[in-house]
């Protein structure tokens, strides 16, 4: 996964381009579970060796990385002074940075672990970038993390929006502006998304939350159209857009997956539904799909925590989330409910 395809919150995008101007030799990703650590640091690795996807990074000769072993209670000390052993190795090319190493989970490493890595960072080794993920900054000794650049690691994804106040918001925009965002997205350019609709539809809503809904149920919905077809190359557009806005030919581009987005007024609630013509789910994904931690994505590319996040959200806002598939291969559609006037909660007047 490169970062130009991760949902990344302003403050983590900026630090990321800050440190990948200007790298260090140490890095600190700091993030409570959930955070997208993991999948941030991978991200990190791939743009600062200059690789095109995460798949390389896995074949990369001097990528290396830490975890604590299925039968161990922490990261060994040995496996520390293995580290320091290939970083004594010589590295043909003139490449700025040639080595990576990622520390998973940094707390995992024992105290005779982390003094041993302490050294390390200490007296860096040329050509080498460390990675470190925690939950925290007192998961590990005061004297690494001083040694580390620090970022916080949050993946838009996974948010929480704000203060909880709510306010009148145009969902319309909202949609709006999650769809800009996305068509910038080099990962859904065959993707096309469909939303017709200009007029306001104004109800009591956090903002801040449902566009992490939208976007979320808008970037899951395009997951699922790029893993049914990989093959045409161009970028999203918004149904309806005049040519000079898009600057995109129709002639010199086709649409291999499509999502529509509806939006339905009733008297007390609003209705969205987003309907894709991805790779669809089975029954018993369905029955699956808003538990937490339960993903259907490959290893480092998904929690499980977006949806049952969204879920949350929704029932929270007094509304309703829910998915249909006719099975593998044909498509999905997810169904959201909002009441125009928000229940018990804070307002903003």
């Amino acid at each position: 996964m490169k970062l130009s395809s991760l949902l990344i919150q302003e403050r983590t995008q900026r630090q990321v381009k800050d440190f990948l101007k200007r790298p260090a030799h140490s890095l600190l990703l700091i993030g409570p579970a959930g955070a997208g650590k993991k999948t941030l640091a991978r991200a990190i690795a791939v743009e600062a060796l200059g690789l095109n996807d995460s798949d390389r990074l896995d074949n990369y000769p001097y990528y290396y990385r830490l975890v604590k072993p299925a039968d161990k209670q922490d990261i060994p000390v040995a496996a520390i002074r293995d580290l320091r052993a290939l970083l004594k190795l010589k590295i043909p090319g003139t490449k700025p940075l040639k080595r990576l190493i990622i520390i998973e989970n940094a707390a995992d490493m024992s105290l005779e672990s982390q003094n041993a890595i302490l050294k390390v960072l200490e007296e860096p080794a040329e050509y080498t970038l460390f990675i470190l993920t925690v939950s925290s900054l007192h998961s590990v000794l005061p004297t690494i993390s001083s040694r580390c650049q620090q970022i916080t690691a949050k993946l838009l994804d996974f948010a929480r929006g704000g203060d909880g106040l709510r306010a009148n918001q145009d969902l319309t925009q909202v949609i709006r502006e999650v769809i800009q965002l996305v068509r910038a997205m080099s990962k859904y350019r065959q993707c096309e998304i469909v939303f017709d609709r200009a007029e306001p539809c104004v109800l009591e809503i956090n903002g801040n939350e449902i566009k992490q809904v939208v976007l979320n149920l808008v970037a899951n919905a395009l997951d699922a159209i790029e893993d049914a077809s990989r093959q045409v190359n161009r970028r999203p557009r918004l149904s309806g857009q005049s040519m000079a806005d898009s600057k995109i030919s129709e002639a010199s581009t086709v649409a291999v997956g499509r999502l529509e987005i509806r939006l339905k007024e009733f008297t007390d609630h609003v209705e969205l539904e987003f309907q894709d013509t991805g790779c669809g789910m089975s029954a018993d994904v369905l029955r699956k799909i808003f538990d937490p931690f339960f993903t259907t994505k490959p290893t480092g590319q998904g929690t499980g925590l977006g949806l049952p996040i969204c879920h949350r959200i929704v029932t929270e806002h007094g509304g309703r989330l829910a998915a249909t598939s006719t099975g593998v291969g044909h498509g999905s559609t997810f169904r959201l409910s909002l009441p125009r006037v928000a229940a018990s909660q804070q307002k903003v007047a």
